[in-house]
């Protein structure tokens, strides 16, 4: 099996379509988390996470029922509807939010200048559209890489934890590389920004940026590991 073989004989066995399953679900997962950090940056974290996450879990679930026999069908299809309706809630609590901000916005304006509705409209806000529209988009990708990770470690010729790993972090590298100038030049929120801009960040969010994506690297490992683990059991 591929579990006793060394990092480099695994290379060296593991089938062509294994690796490319992983390379493919790093460039998913990374366009995943690209999109949810777009969210974060337009609309916070509340509804970025709530909408993603809930996205994320209803795609899983109805991938699951698709594809992989299951006695629970019921249950799964009662906790997909609540994840969905959780989702809608969240966009919703978000546009009213949107709402009585742009109104408190307008009361305060009249209360300053009653005449300021005879003046100039002031932009109107961006909407939930928009960051909805991210997350969701964010949630899709995030249902659907693992089941590629699936298949990269599946069979004779699987990818073992510790080269699944390393590919899969190489495959998150080289997307960021080749989609990093397009989100520069088209950003979701503000204006574009160029490479040298993360060159203005301090040293303290260097470091803490560094400190979560090694452990977040880490988490991943230990998932990979505790997966390829044998359910009986056996050595």
């Amino acid at each position: 099996a591929s579990s006793e073989l060394t990092f480099q004989e695994n290379f060296l066995v593991a089938s062509y379509r294994n690796v490319a399953y992983v390379l493919v679900a790093g460039v998913i997962f990374n366009i995943g988390n690209m999109l949810l950090t777009a969210t974060v940056s337009v609309a916070g974290m509340a509804l970025a996470f709530s909408v993603t996450c809930g996205v994320a879990l209803t795609v899983a679930t109805a991938r699951a029922l698709i594809f992989d026999s299951s006695s629970g069908m019921l249950v799964a299809l009662a906790g997909a509807a609540l994840l969905l309706a959780a989702v809608a809630l969240a966009a919703f609590a978000y546009s009213q939010s949107l709402q009585a901000r742009a109104d408190a916005v307008k009361q305060a304006a009249l209360q300053a200048d009653p005449r300021a509705k005879l003046g100039r409209r002031s932009p109107g806000s961006p909407g939930a559209a928009l960051p909805v529209t991210l997350a969701a988009s964010g949630g899709v990708a995030f249902g659907l890489f693992h089941p590629l990770l699936d298949l990269g470690r599946a069979g004779d010729n699987a990818v073992a934890p510790y080269g699944l790993t390393l590919l899969f972090a190489a495959s998150i590298l080289g997307c960021t590389v080749l989609l990093g100038p397009f989100f520069f030049t088209f950003p979701v929120a503000g204006a574009p920004i160029a490479f040298r801009d993360y060159f203005t960040g301090s040293a303290k969010q260097h470091v803490l940026g560094l400190l979560g994506g090694i452990l977040a690297g880490a988490g991943f490992l230990t998932g990979m590991l505790a997966l390829a683990v044998p359910r009986n059991g056996a050595g």
